[in-house]
């Protein structure tokens, strides 16, 4: 770039010196020349108009003003050496006297002074025109100089000009040219100076590198797309497990994608050749496929076959397509590992053959309902043949057999992709009914969208007929059809919640429950007998109907106390008004048996929601009022009132001196054996807590737990029993009966606890104990407040090892309807249907009816209450496992528990050494 910047710069320097050269010897001799002539020529001039005015006074003979104009000439002009003036006769006029000292003189000039003819004076003038020239000429080689240095200064100016302009911009876009061919099309291109005259050229570099760039791209990109595409077609063939070959038959020579090794079970990074690609096929299949791309080869056209390949861990299937060229004389074609789908073959083989000898009938429909297949086990169940049903719509789904709402939620659940099951009434050909336990799974295809609908049904006719029988026997009063214990608290349950509604706690409307018993009714039963005194208790029933409206409740909870349920009220007049009209109506002369029978009864009222908020609470205020009626004189009625101290304080002093009693160790556990029927053996027994008052003494639970559970001591309490059972459990295991299992009780506000899981499986833990020794007893009724809960619970317990049963089975709320759900491993009767066994038939069918329905569920029964040898035989010949009473034993604090137990068997154990 210098030698070029050079060759640009050195003309100019060259013509700054021609210009010098020409200036020195040619131009300044010349103007030299020129400005003598002219200067002469001025001086002639002068010369001649100085003759002309010179006549006058020559002539005149004034010489004083040829003097004076002389002088004043001589004066004026520098370059004038010397002036002279000289007569015709050649006498000196002037200058008056000659000079003595040489003069410079470098020019004379002369003119003649005439008049008319006549000359009258010669004039002749020296000049010396070297200073003034030799002045000028120094003045002009000065300029000459000045103007050198200035030519010199715009070369130099004109070179750094074409640097800065014109090299630089030109050496940076250089550089950007050496990085675009490095590949680095993304450089920026130099900014260049403007007015450079370098726009045309830095255009045309920037078109000539994007269109490069732009070359460059396209070419990577292709480069790119093309490793893209066969990358992708080898993930392709990976993930699809498919692999292509192509064989020459002429040479022999082989081809094989990589994706064909893992498929073939060929050793990896090894050259597949013609007679390796078959080494794996196992033995049977080898020839086969060798036949094929020998036909192929020979005759062309294509094949398609499926064959089996060893590897190490068993065999594989592959399928295979070939095509032979003609044109090319190639053959090719695919493989692909198709052993997921084998299996999925098999497995869908082996779900047909399960579904079509499924013991259960199964019936598969497509979205909309319509019947596509059904297995034999249906049509033996309905009579129903696959080819009346094909294409039909199902009409155990339709409207026909379940109410709107259960239609609507059915339809909801399996179109948004749930499992339904329920129970479902469905016809048989022969027109008869039957009910059905289904079950509804939605299919889905590959994409999540819903295809076809599978139906399980399982006849349960006979068990919804029991259980209809059972829900009756459960819900009414068998003597006297009046609602029972458990329809009576669901009533009231549902009264309270309705109470609480915004709506009706504007309205103002109450309730109230009246808790009645007849006065002297066990006198009846003794003197007159007990048919007398059912008979007296229908006849009382059938008064109470009459004298409640049709919305009221009337109940039997048990004996002669019967409850009622009076709603909406207006205010308390209304509800006196009502118990007036039930106390005359009772009282009224009862004629049974041909005589007549008068009796009385006690009433006692508690107001909804004023005296409670839940059943029991405003159960137990009525009972209280009931009491305080009889103690009153009977045969009138009373209203709760905070007047009932005794009762209330009772309440706040165990409030108060429960906790204590709980650090001072006043609580205490008996254990009341269970024992099996069948043999007679102890084989566990239930925890049952007792209150040694200080001064109270021995105080049952009944009278205390209620007080515990409503003001969540229970959670504290529960946690002790549950520690002192393990505790128990542990000296068990020590005594060598480490196969006992001990029962405990919880209470619904202990099952609710959020901390009970870790609670018991920490006392586990730290005692010991295994958690199959445990048994947590629950009554149904807690269970009802949050099925879905209640289910979670019993899951965790079960979960840990823990045996679960449900206590008091057949007096709670909702007993059948939610058995079957819940997880449960023991159901327990309850004594109120023992004790009158062999008395009441009822009882008895009640009982063996349970029993029946507990071993259809898979479930262990354990009968309390067994007092008599009566009815533990009973309870035997309709297979009752275990049973607990005062037949076999009363609770016993665990000493004495332990004393009823055989000597542990101790075995003979050999020693080496």
């Amino acid at each position: 770039m210098r030698s070029f910047q050079t060759k640009l710069v050195l003309p100019l320097v060259l013509l700054v010196v021609l210009i010098g050269a020409f200036v020195e010897f040619y131009w300044l001799p010349s103007w030299q020349q020129q400005e003598v002539e002219t200067r002469l020529t001025e001086d002639r001039s002068s010369l001649e108009l100085l003759s002309k005015v010179l006549r006058t006074p020559i002539i005149t003979g004034d010489l004083a003003a040829v003097y004076d104009l002389l002088d004043q000439l001589t004066v004026e002009r520098s370059h004038w050496q010397n002036l002279t003036l000289t007569r015709e006769d050649g006498l000196l006029l002037y200058p008056l006297s000659i000079p003595n000292e040489a003069l410079d003189v470098s020019h004379t000039l002369k003119t003649d002074v005439r008049f008319q003819d006549q000359l009258l004076a010669q004039l002749a003038l020296s000049i010396n025109l070297t200073p003034y020239l030799e002045a000028e000429r120094d003045r002009l080689r000065m300029l000459e100089l000045i103007l050198l240095a200035v030519a010199l200064a715009a070369v130099l100016l004109i070179a750094w000009l074409q640097r800065q302009l014109v090299l630089k911009p030109i050496e940076r876009i250089s550089g950007t040219a050496r990085q675009i061919a490095k590949g680095d099309f993304y450089s920026p291109i130099p900014v260049h100076p403007p007015r450079s005259g370098l726009d045309d050229f830095f255009h045309a570099f920037r078109v000539m590198r994007d269109s490069i760039a732009e070359k460059h791209e396209e070419l990577s990109q292709q480069i790119t797309e093309r490793k893209n595409a066969e990358r992708r077609l080898n993930d392709s063939q990976r993930v699809a497990l498919l692999g292509c070959w192509e064989w020459h038959a002429e040479d022999n020579s082989f081809w094989c994608s990589e994706s064909m090794y893992p498929i073939m079970h060929l050793p990896e990074r090894t050259l597949a050749d013609y007679k390796g690609f078959f080494a794996n096929i196992h033995p049977a299949d080898v020839g086969s496929v060798k036949a094929n791309f020998d036909r192929i080869a020979e005759a062309g056209g294509s094949f398609d076959v499926e064959f089996r390949v060893n590897t190490a861990n068993g065999l594989k299937f592959v399928h295979m397509i070939g095509q032979h060229d003609d044109n090319s004389d190639r053959s090719f074609g695919t493989c692909q590992d198709v052993s997921e789908r084998k299996d999925i073959e098999s497995s869908l083989r082996k779900l047909s053959s399960a579904i079509t000898y499924s013991g259960s009938s199964v019936m598969i429909t497509d979205i909309i309902g319509t019947i596509e297949y059904v297995n034999p086990k249906y049509t033996e169940a309905t009579g129903y043949q696959l080819g009346e049903l094909l294409g039909q719509q199902p009409e155990i789904l339709s409207r026909q057999w379940m109410s709107a709402g259960k239609y609507e939620t059915l339809w909801q659940s399996i179109l948004a992709g749930k499992n339904w099951r329920g129970e479902l009434q469905s016809l048989r050909r022969d027109g008869t009914t039957f009910w059905s336990l289904v079950s509804i799974s939605p299919i889905k295809n590959e994409f999540g969208e819903l295809t076809h609908f599978v139906i399980v049904l399982e006849d349960v006719s006979e068990l919804k007929q029991a259980h209809a029988k059972m829900e009756q026997l459960a819900l009414y009063d068998e003597l006297t059809g009046l609602a029972n214990r458990r329809l009576f608290y669901s009533k009231l349950g549902n009264l309270l919640d309705k109470l609480d509604e915004p709506a009706q706690k504007a309205k103002g409307k109450t309730g109230a429950v009246m808790l009645l018993d007849l006065d002297y009714f066990k006198t009846i039963n003794d003197t007159r007998g007990h048919h007398i005194g059912d008979e007296l208790l229908k006849a009382v029933a059938r008064r109470l109907r009459h004298a409640l409206h049709e919305e009221d409740v009337a109940a039997r909870l048990g004996g002669d106390e019967f409850a009622l349920l009076i709603s909406p009220v207006e205010n308390e007049e209304q509800v006196l008004s009502i118990a007036e009209r039930i106390l005359a109506a009772v009282t009224r002369p009862f004629n049974l048996d041909d005589a007549e029978l008068q009796v009385t009864t006690s009433l006692g009222i508690a107001l909804v929601p004023k005296d409670g908020t839940e059943p029991d609470s405003l159960l137990k205020h009525a009972d209280l009022a009931m009491y305080q009626a009889k103690e009153m004189g009977r045969n009138q009625c009373r209203f709760f009132t905070e007047s009932l101290h005794e009762q209330l304080q009772t309440y706040m002093r165990f409030t108060r001196e429960m906790p204590v009693a709980l650090e001072n160790g006043e609580f205490l556990l008996n254990y009341q054996p269970q024992v099996d029927l069948k043999s007679g053996e102890i084989i566990g027994a239930e925890a049952l807590i007792r209150w040694q008052h200080p001064e109270l003494g021995l105080v049952p639970p009944p009278a205390f737990i209620s007080v515990a559970e409503e003001t969540g001591f229970i959670i504290p309490l529960g946690r002790w029993v549950v520690a002192e059972a393990c505790k128990a459990l542990r000296e068990l295991k020590a005594a060598g009966q480490g196969h006992m299992r001990i029962s405990v009780n919880l209470s619904a506000r202990q099952f609710r606890d959020p901390e009970l899981i870790s609670m018991i499986s920490q006392i586990l833990a730290d005692e010991g104990i295994s958690p199959d020794l445990l048994e947590i007893e629950i009554t149904e009724t807690l269970l009802m407040h949050d099925v879905k809960q209640a289910i979670a619970t019993l899951e965790q317990l079960q979960a840990l090892g823990i045996t679960v049963a449900i206590d008091d089975f057949g007096i709670g709320y909702s007993s059948f309807n939610y058995l079957k759900t819940l997880p449960i491993n023991v159901l327990k009767v309850d004594r109120e249907f023992i004790k009158d066994i062999p008395d009441h038939l009822d009882d008895m069918e009640i009982t063996a009816a349970i029993i029946s329905m507990a071993h259809r569920l898979n479930l262990s029964v354990v009968a309390e209450g067994i007092e008599t040898e009566v009815q533990r035989v009973f309870l035997e010949e309709h297979n009752c496992e275990y049973g607990q009473g005062y037949l076999f034993s009363r609770p016993l604090p665990l000493d004495q528990f332990k004393a009823l137990l055989p000597a542990p068997v101790e075995c003979a154990t050999d020693t080496a050494e």
